[in-house]
């Protein structure tokens, strides 16, 4: 048997698959890529966003006299969740929880601990009430937010204080003409809201024919809203009257009173329009005045044919937007709507104003019901069940539709992703994809499947659950984490992360390495806050109902954000119930399990012995380390001894007074103790760490590194030392008769 030594192998990223070459790990769990370093490390748990005190009440006696209810906000999932931050400045942090819309004002009360329950909600502001709860999308569009869901009515906000229904859900209101009486006497004074003045047959101002003829009027109005967007046109309003051609009355022209309507709110402006005198009802409309304002209703119109000469616009100009649109995007300057296989799209620069011939009808291509559309550089991507579309420039300065593919889609809007350097990525049942290239300069578009390495661990996925699958890119720790339903769970319970500083497509995981706290992994919504972290919606999971005595919930919290916490989370329990007050009692849990496993060693020629494995790690100080092993595809680890990752050495210090001549202050000179590399004076340094396997004649081996649940590490990368035995091959040839063919 021969000694053999591996060299130093660099510790890579995930690849579950059967041959997967050493440099990889068949599985990397909550450990995080340090590319200052180039190390794996297990730095990084779950906090909440809001953390809580150790204990506090909830008053139910008047109902919920909070701004939400707490079955809501115990007891309901969050359904989204978006960090909004305005060019002015003003940043927002908006959830859905329950039906309920809220917002909370910058970043108030992050990184604080509360010292009541009751002063939470006094951050928050409520939106809106009653909604579904199919996540909402949020689209910006300059310093406006727009909010959709397919089911409700859309939100057009400015600030959670100021914000309406977006867009036109309905025409302007008519006007309400008031009948000319030709015949009104005219030295009598006009009443408000009566008659009609009168002018001169030869005045520049004034309506109508003064020769006997008939008159004939239409009039029409739309609103203007702050976005600069009109109104469809609405009903018309109609009156006709003739003047009497009799000597002892003066023939006239005359003013037409009217109700003006008062429209909704965000309306900065109506204008109304109207016809020219319609001897055989020819009805067609310009433009007459503007009414700057929305506070008043009573107008006279009193502009004379000649001056009429700017057009009303198209019929086709404005049309309503109803509320099933689910799918939204800012792009060139408008705002783009889909639902089903309907696209439409605003004029430009006015968000609200929808031309009704300003569409797409994928109706007549293959590739399913849209599932999502994303800007991506100067195209819009159109993603279908089980197609993929996009939108590009004309050459007329329109758009043309294109298609990229016809049989790969994605039925996860929440899951797309743009991601620096790799494209747009977006996942289906089969795996995660890329969409780079082709879309402008004539490069070559491609979709390729970027998740090979992981294929074992995306076949866990619930295919049922798929739509439910949310994904973010953060540009602080340089990571796309794609949190996916597993086994039996309609919600995310699961992580896998690429992480884009290796500079390869290198994986890994994060879950918990003991299915029985997968609910710990349990999230619903995902993002970044303003630097970057990753932002998780929460699931509740109560022993029992949140009202029942002594029920638990492992997850407090609406909002959860990855970073360097100490602890995993918050745990809350009922502890007491008086009459209408409830007592709930705050606890924090450990973080969870890391680790890092190697694929399986083999030695090509024959069979092996591994006598050790040498990791290389940078030293955390006076905690250890554990190096479990198993062969030949065993089921179970061996565990190995542990070893402390740098050497607990003791010193001491003095604890000196100030310069004195006193003698007699030196005698009180006292000594304190402290360790190295659990101190101030710690100092990252590279350390290399053997642990003696000694394990019997084997055909394959592997590792796991792991920690005390505690305990940090930060593995760089391995040697294994083995002794390998070649087996000879075996001659197969049989005895042949003379002449036979071997």
């Amino acid at each position: 048997m021969k000694n053999s030594k591996t060299n130093m192998i660099a510790a890579g990223g995930v690849d579950d698959t059967i041959q997967a070459p050493l440099s990889k790990a068949s599985s990397i769990i909550n450990l995080r890529w340090n590319a200052e370093n180039s190390s794996w490390t297990n730095d990084r748990s779950f906090q909440p966003w809001w953390k809580f005190p150790t204990s506090f009440t909830w008053d139910t006696s008047p109902g919920p006299a909070l701004a939400i209810s707490g079955s809501i906000f115990l007891g309901k999932q969050v359904d989204s969740v978006y960090f909004w931050q305005k060019a002015t400045g003003e940043v927002y942090v908006l959830i859905e929880q329950g039906g309920v819309l809220y917002a909370v004002y910058g970043n108030k009360g992050q990184g604080a601990t509360y010292t009541g329950f009751s002063y939470f909600f006094d951050d928050i502001v409520v939106i809106a009430t009653g909604r579904s709860t199919k996540p909402s999308q949020y689209i910006p569009f300059g310093n406006r937010l727009l909010i959709i869901n397919g089911f409700d009515d859309p939100i057009w906000m400015k600030s959670p204080f100021s914000h309406r229904e977006f867009g036109f859900s309905f025409p302007a209101p008519r006007a309400e003409v008031i009948n000319v009486q030709a015949d009104y006497p005219q030295n009598k004074p006009l009443a408000s809201g009566t008659g009609a003045p009168f002018f001169a047959s030869d005045s520049l101002f004034g309506l109508g024919d003064t020769t006997g003829k008939k008159n004939n009027y239409f009039w029409k109005v739309s609103y203007i809203l702050d976005s600069g967007s009109e109104s469809p046109l609405s009903s018309y309003s109609n009156i006709s009257w003739i003047v009497p051609v009799d000597a002892t009355y003066e023939e006239y022209k005359f003013g037409v009173s009217m109700e003006l309507p008062i429209t909704p709110k965000g309306t900065v402006a109506r204008r109304l329009y109207r016809t020219k005198n319609c001897l055989n009802n020819e009805e067609t409309y310009y433009f007459v005045k503007e009414i700057k304002e929305n506070g008043s209703s009573f107008h006279i119109d009193i502009i004379e044919d000649t001056y009429l000469v700017t057009s009303a616009p198209s019929t086709l100009a404005s049309s309503i937007i109803t509320t099933d649109y689910r799918f939204g995007e800012s792009w060139d300057g408008r705002i783009w709507l889909a639902k089903e296989r309907k696209i439409v799209y605003s004029d430009k620069g006015l968000p609200e104003q929808f031309n009704a011939v300003s569409f797409f009808d994928l109706g007549s291509t293959v590739g399913g019901n849209i599932t999502a559309i994303k800007a991506y550089y100067n195209n819009l991507v159109v993603f279908r069940e089980s197609a993929i579309n996009i939108i590009r420039f004309g050459q007329n300065g329109g758009y043309s539709l294109a298609t990229v593919s016809t049989s790969t889609g994605s039925i996860s809007p929440r899951a797309i992703t743009v991601v620096p350097n790799l494209g747009l990525t977006f996942v289906n049942e089969e795996g995660v994809w890329s969409l780079v290239g082709g879309f402008d300069g004539g490069s070559t578009l491609q979709i390729r499947k970027i998740s090979h390495d992981i294929d074992n661990e995306w076949s866990t996925l619930n295919k049922s659950g798929l739509s439910n699958v949310i994904a973010a890119y953060s540009f602080a720790e340089k990571e796309l984490w794609i949190h996916f339903p597993y086994g039996y769970n309609n919600t995310p319970t699961r992580g896998v992360v690429l992480h884009l500083e290796r500079g390869d497509i290198s994986w890994s995981f994060r879950k918990s390495t003991n299915q029985a706290n997968d609910l710990l992994y349990n999230f619903s919504a995902l993002t970044t806050d303003f630097d970057g972290r990753f932002v998780f919606g929460s699931v509740p999971n109560w022993s029992s109902s949140w009202d029942t005595l002594n029920a638990t919930n492992n997850l407090f919290g609406p909002l959860h954000v990855w970073c360097a916490s100490p602890y995993h989370s918050q745990t809350v329990q009922l502890t007491n119930k008086a009459d209408d007050i409830y007592t709930y009692t705050v606890s924090e849990l450990p973080v969870l399990a890391a680790e890092y496993e190697s694929t399986w060693f083999e030695y090509q020629n024959g069979m092996l012995q591994v006598y050790s494995v040498e990791i290389e790690i940078i030293a955390q100080g006076d905690t250890k380390v554990i190096i479990d092993y198993k062969k030949d595809f065993e089921l179970d680890f061996t565990t190995t001894a542990a070893q402390k990752q740098a050497d607990g050495k003791t010193v001491f210090t003095k604890n000196e007074p100030p310069v004195s001549a006193d003698p007699a202050a030196y005698l009180t000179i006292t000594k304190n103790p402290f360790t190295i590399n659990t101190s101030q004076l710690y100092n990252e340094r590279r350390v290399k760490l053997r642990f003696d396997v000694r394990a019997e004649l084997c055909d394959n081996f592997k590792f796991k590194l792991r920690s005390n649940i505690l305990d940090k590490f930060e593995l760089i990368g391995f040697k294994i030392d083995y002794r390998s035995k070649e087996i000879p091959v075996m001659n197969q040839s049989i005895r042949l008769n003379k002449g036979q063919a071997r």
